[in-house]
């Protein structure tokens, strides 16, 4: 999913910078593509957050293994 998420983020930035380099904008699209990139940039911190989360249960684990191992 999270891999997903970052294709179509690079994709709607690349899509973006081509209507910025234009001499016609359409501010249609362009505020589709900004929604676009604000939905998958909350949507890659939520999975960041989560992943954070479990990469610090996984060091508690192995300390508390560890301590055992002693």
């Amino acid at each position: 999913m999270g891999l997903l998420n970052v294709i179509k983020l690079a994709n709607d930035y690349n899509t973006a910078k081509k209507i910025l380099k234009g001499k016609n904008i359409n501010k249609v699209e362009l505020r589709k593509i900004l929604a676009s990139i604000r939905e998958i940039q909350d949507r890659l911190d939520a999975i960041k957050d989560i992943v954070e989360e479990r990469i610090s249960k996984t060091k508690n684990m192995i300390k508390e293994l560890l301590k055992k191992v002693k």
